[in-house]
């Protein structure tokens, strides 16, 4: 399975990408994007199965960004 990480703080993705066992979750890989717009290009590309995405963040917020995803 497939997970995008949304956000435009890098600290704050490098940080949940490290703290949790993705591996036991069943993730077998862990996308990251640091806006809606490079995180709506990455899903329509990747397909991933959950994302995990900030609300506020420059250029695309995460409502708009998840809005334009299907």
């Amino acid at each position: 399975m497939k997970l995008l990480i949304v956000d435009d703080e890098e600290l704050t993705r490098t940080g949940v990408i490290s703290s949790i066992d993705w591996a036991s979750l069943g993730i077998s890989e862990v996308l990251q994007a640091d806006d809606g717009v490079h995180g709506l290009e990455t899903a329509q590309l990747h397909r991933p199965e959950i994302i995990l995405c900030d609300v506020r963040m420059p250029r695309m917020d995460g409502i708009t960004m998840l809005e334009n995803s299907s």
